[in-house]
C-alpha cells in the first residue's frame, strides 16, 4: 500500500487535538497513526507513566473475578446440557448430525 493510498483515509484527531490540513481537511489517516505509534513507543520505554501498580492489581482480580464467574458458568451450562442429553437423546443426535453436515459443508468450500 502506497503512501498517497493510506493519506487518502481519513479519521478523526485524537481527543484534544483538532488540527487539521492546511487546505481545512480532516487529518489523514497516516497522522493518525503515527500519534498511536508514538504513544505506544513511549508506553514500552516507561509503562509505569500509563498505568500503577494499584491499578495494575485491580484489573488483575477484575480478571480472576471474571474467569471464576465463567468457569462456574460454563459447568452450570455443561451440567444441564448433560441432563438435556439424557432426557432427550433422539433430539441430541439429530441436532448434532445436523450440525456436524452444516460444518461439513461449509468448511469443504
Amino acid at each position: 500500500m502506497s503512501a498517497e493510498t493510506i493519506t487518502a483515509f481519513t479519521a478523526p484527531a485524537p481527543s484534544g487535538d483538532t488540527t487539521n490540513d492546511p487546505d481545512g481537511k480532516p487529518r489523514p489517516f497516516l497522522k493518525v497513526a503515527e500519534a498511536g505509534f508514538n504513544t505506544l513507543k513511549e508506553f514500552a520505554a516507561n509503562p509505569e507513566a500509563f498505568l500503577s501498580a494499584e491499578e495494575g492489581q485491580g484489573m488483575s482480580e477484575n480478571a480472576r473475578a471474571a474467569w471464576a464467574d465463567a468457569r462456574v458458568r460454563l459447568r452450570e451450562f455443561h451440567r444441564e446440557a448433560e441432563i438435556y442429553v439424557r432426557a432427550n437423546p433422539t433430539k441430541a443426535v439429530l441436532g448434532a448430525v445436523g450440525v456436524g453436515f452444516v460444518l461439513g459443508v461449509l468448511l469443504k468450500r
